[in-house]
């Protein structure tokens, strides 16, 4: 029975990837070609997904989304965050330890610092 229920709530990939298409035009729209604001409204959007899906188990899915917030802006700590809260749910000590080591110190918009490693920490 649970997997029944675990195909019939999980969101289907296609309509993930409409949902982030969707999502990313709108950021772009929004923005207007400032890509620090515009990536990190999607990096945010990615680690919001990214949480929700993770919270459904959904592990693997959840890790893509976190690491492409990364790519995007790579001193985006609540992504750091997130895969490694990741690693932590399956177990890979090692894995969580070289993240904490790689992890940003700061996470600066528009040349302004909005949040430290130290911050971002608490939430582990």
């Amino acid at each position: 029975m649970m997997g029944f229920f675990s195909r019939l709530f999980k969101p289907n990939s296609v309509k993930m990837a409409e949902m982030k298409k969707a999502k990313f035009s709108e950021f772009e729209k929004t923005f207007g070609g400032d890509k620090e604001f515009e990536n990190n409204a999607k990096a945010t959007w990615l680690v919001s997904r990214g949480n929700d899906l993770g919270d459904r188990g959904m592990l693997d899915d959840a890790q893509q989304d976190f690491e492409e917030a990364i790519r995007l802006q790579p001193d985006h700590l609540p992504a750091h965050v997130s895969r490694i809260i990741v690693y932590k749910k399956r177990g890979d000590k090692n894995r969580v330890e070289q993240l904490l080591k790689e992890m940003p110190e700061v996470m600066k918009i528009d040349g302004k610092v909005v949040a430290t490693k130290l911050d971002a920490l608490q939430q582990l």
